[in-house]
């Protein structure tokens, strides 16, 4: 089944909906009262970079802080999501051939006009996955709206004491793109196997009955059973528990009932450790529920050789990205795939230092958005798949936000299974990526308007794109209007401090024309 999603349509408070155009392939067209025309767009042109990389659509949304750009992204990324309660923007889609529009919040009651054939209005469940990256720390309803969706990955950066990160995936893109800086990074790993008294703390917070005096009772009775089981039993047991937390956490299931009813033994237990045997034996079960039986085989393996003291010296160690890889081709051959699983779950913890600000948000984009569609493409099937990314150059240096597109570019050419039904769609405030941006795939967030800021020089992308008519920023101009009243208006005893501002001018040309503007307002004044 071929689908082919053309255009995204963004509800706004009290004015027409966002038109988001994906594939340039229809010109779509919102006027009164409430119709929306789609017509086929005969000037449509895609770069090349776009098609050797296999991108479907692509667009850069842009605007004035507060705007509503992250907010538009994350409508963007749950649109064809499975939650229906945040599915508030519509889109014009494609499947065999055939022209649909999903309404949705953002056209309702709208009446759709087709230029080249009938297009069929449809909630039709059309299913498309999401990658979504932020760099923004602040925003705790984005992870609402996407943590309830099943068919959205959030993979932005958790902000703490640590750079966490993707360390297998970095590996991965470390050898598709070219980042030298990485060669001197230190990677750390860290092993997340909670004790006993976390993972009933975890329990009993999932449970929502913290509060409950009956709680602290029933945490103690099991910690106490569990400190009379054998060393190498005690951390299996461990693993267990951890294991069983994070998968019902992962799928936002409810523990199961026979678990609480155990739980409830321990307080007048007559034998904890039998009883703590069948807690152990319910764990196991839960956790089969959750996960697939091989999965569960491969990630309990591997949490219990990492447990290992002499395994915990060595994650205890620094390493290189180069040492790291070594290190788990010597130590940990064939097991690539239970670590992918361990650091999906977050029982296992890569953390990143000694890199700047710029070369850590660098390497953690690449790596955050190598896993995510990583994981999509192996859901299955060829349904399209949003790449979001918000303002995700915002540490970078202007050099580096130069090749940031083009790096995009490259770095989705290697992921060859979503070729073709890749779409592309970015936030930013800089005016380099901005200009560097597909023809007409800029949209203003604010006005609504989709212009084409292909190839403009800074100048020209700050007055024709950004509405900032003054190049200069607010300290400088108001240097500048001192220049400009002495002109207009010359005294003689401002002449001085006025003269030595123009020669403090670093644009050569100016500095001589303001001079020559100024000696003339000067003689002016003594004539």
């Amino acid at each position: 089944m071929t689908e082919v999603v053309h255009c995204l349509f963004i509800a706004r408070e009290g004015k027409p909906p966002l038109v988001v155009n994906l594939t340039k392939t229809y010109t779509v067209t919102v006027s009164a009262p409430k119709t929306l025309t789609v017509a086929r767009n005969t000037k449509r042109y895609v770069t090349k970079g776009m098609t050797t990389a296999g991108v479907a659509g692509m667009a850069v949304l842009y605007g004035e802080n507060g705007a509503g750009k992250t907010s538009a992204m994350i409508d963007m990324a749950t649109v064809f999501g499975d939650n229906r309660k945040f599915k508030t923007a519509g889109g014009l889609y494609e499947k065999n051939g055939k022209l649909f529009v999903r309404p949705g919040k953002a056209l309702q009651r709208y009446a759709i006009v087709g230029k080249e054939g009938d297009i069929q209005k449809s909630d039709d469940q059309l299913r498309c996955l999401s990658v979504f990256y932020t760099t923004s720390p602040f925003d705790a309803d984005r992870r609402r709206r996407l943590g309830n969706n099943h068919w959205v990955r959030d993979v932005s950066p958790a902000y703490g004491e640590r750079n966490t990160f993707d360390g297998l995936s970095l590996l991965k893109v470390r050898d598709q793109l070219q980042m030298p800086f990485l060669d001197h990074a230190s990677i750390r790993i860290r092993l997340l196997v909670r004790s006993v008294s976390n993972s009933m703390i975890a329990i009993s917070n999932q449970m929502g009955n913290t509060r409950n005096p009956h709680v602290p009772l029933v945490r103690r009775k099991v910690m106490e059973a569990a400190a009379d089981l054998p060393e190498h039993e005690q951390m299996q047991l461990r693993c267990w528990l951890s294991l069983f937390v994070v998968a019902h956490e992962r799928k936002s299931r409810a523990f199961p009932a026979k678990f609480v009813r155990q739980l409830d033994l321990f307080p007048k237990s007559a034998d904890s450790r039998g009883d703590l045997y069948e807690l152990w034996k319910t764990v196991i079960r839960a956790t089969f529920r959750c996960m697939k039986k091989d999965d569960v085989v491969q990630v309990m393996e591997l949490l219990q050789l990492l447990s290992q003291p002499e395994f915990s010296k060595r994650l205890a160690e620094r390493y290189t990205p180069a040492e790291l890889q070594a290190m788990i081709a010597l130590r940990l051959p064939g097991r690539n795939e239970s670590l992918r699983q361990c650091t999906e779950l977050g029982v296992l913890e890569f953390s990143l230092s000694g890199l700047s600000s710029g070369e850590t948000a660098h390497a953690i984009i690449f790596a955050s958005l190598y896993g995510g569609l990583e994981r999509m493409s192996r859901e299955g099937g060829q349904h399209p798949v949003f790449l979001l990314l918000d303002e995700g150059e915002m540490f970078l240096h202007p050099s580096w936000q130069r090749v940031y597109i083009d790096k995009l570019l490259e770095f989705v050419r290697h992921m060859r299974k979503l070729k073709g039904r890749l779409y592309l769609l970015l936030a930013t405030h800089s005016l380099i990526v901005a200009a560097d941006a597909p023809p007409y795939s800029l949209v203003n967030v604010s006005s609504g308007e989709q212009v084409n800021g292909f190839g403009l020089g800074p100048r020209s992308t700050l007055a024709d794109v950004y509405k900032v008519a003054v190049f200069q920023g607010k300290s400088s101009e108001t240097e500048f209007k001192r220049i400009e009243a002495f002109i207009n208006a010359p005294r003689r005893q401002d002449y001085e401090p006025i003269r030595k501002l123009t020669e403090a001018l670093a644009d050569v040309h100016v500095r001589k024309f303001l001079e020559q503007q100024v000696a003339e307002a000067l003689e002016r004044c003594r004539a």
